[in-house]
């Protein structure tokens, strides 16, 4: 994640550079590769949440299971 932060400052850095030399092809290169850079960044962060949250859930399941077993038992 900071990695991809560090990425995406170097992209911002070498835009502000192309935009004052008027290198138009470079600017709007690095506007394509921010935008893809953000988008891959956000997917990440929510796989990341959706397994926490798998995870949670799988606890949550096998604590009811836990119940459910105690309860068959007596």
């Amino acid at each position: 994640m900071l990695q991809g932060l560090l990425v995406l400052l170097v992209l911002v850095v070498i835009n502000w550079a192309a935009f004052a030399l008027n290198l138009h092809f470079l600017t709007l290169l690095t506007y394509i590769l921010q935008i893809v850079l953000i988008v891959f960044l956000i997917l990440r962060i929510r796989v990341k949440i959706a397994r926490r949250e798998k995870e949670k859930m799988m606890e949550k399941i096998e604590e009811l299971e836990r119940k459910i077993e105690s309860m068959v038992k007596k």
